[in-house]
């Protein structure tokens, strides 16, 4: 079976930050020749509403996904960032179909922890619906555990910063980042464990100063180098302007 294979070779490249056009060569084995065809005969308007259909469609399968619940996630992902990818449609109809994608991918696959990052980043700061990325979010906080995933901590702490920068609910990012702190520090893989000393400082921070700007200024610039990841300039310029001194 092809998914795993593809997952494997996904992830590798995510954990190296190899993204962009890296990502995109792997989808152009199965659908690029498919989205080119319908990119000729569909306007850019109708190319999302039609992405948005096939989406809904996926959404209405029964919840055990008839067995096949981490290939449909795989095959989400995938066309997303082939969506993510398209500068020029993106330019003209924007990311409204972002929520559809993320919404099959975090039902079918909450494990999926590559896939929160861009979840974050695109429904968060691009679309500006932190709830809704906190409530897809939500879905893997439920479904993780530092046994299953080494970097499972890696959804609470994109909580806590969706919470401090956009929602203003510093308790709620205090206790987020805790529990990054928390998983991070039980994570299965030890060089992972590195980073829950800066998690419980962050949480630590918040709990004595909520309006600290030592923090705020340290989220920023997470969020930078997070946008700068997944090529999203919007962000990176926004975040650039909050993360200067």
């Amino acid at each position: 079976m092809a998914s795993p294979l593809l997952r494997k070779l996904l992830r590798g490249l995510l954990s190296a930050g190899i993204l962009g056009s890296c990502a995109l060569g792997i989808l152009g084995l199965g659908s690029v020749r498919l989205r080119q065809l319908q990119t000729q005969a569909l306007s850019p308007a109708l190319a999302e509403a039609q992405q948005a259909l096939s989406l809904n469609a996926l959404n209405r399968l029964p919840k055990g996904g008839l067995g096949f619940n981490n290939m449909i996630a795989d095959w989400a992902f995938l066309r997303f960032l082939d969506y993510y990818g398209d500068e020029e449609a993106r330019d003209k109809t924007g990311f409204g179909t972002s929520p559809i994608f993320f919404d099959v991918i975090t039902s079918r696959d909450p494990r999926f922890v590559d896939t929160y990052l861009f979840l974050s980043g695109t429904l968060s700061y691009q679309l500006g619906q932190p709830e809704l990325a906190m409530k897809y979010m939500q879905r893997g906080l439920d479904a993780l555990s530092p046994q299953t995933h080494a970097r499972a901590y890696q959804v609470p702490s994109l909580m806590g910063m969706d919470q401090l920068l956009l929602l203003g609910d510093t308790t709620g990012a205090s206790q987020s980042y805790a529990k990054a702190a928390n998983w991070a520090a039980g994570s299965i893989d030890p060089q992972e464990r590195e980073v829950a000393q800066i998690f419980n400082r962050v949480s630590t921070y918040l709990n004595g100063d909520p309006d600290s700007s030592r923090v705020r200024f340290w989220a920023w610039s997470q969020i930078f180098a997070q946008s700068r990841a997944i090529d999203d300039r919007k962000t990176q310029a926004r975040a650039a302007k909050n993360s200067s001194p």
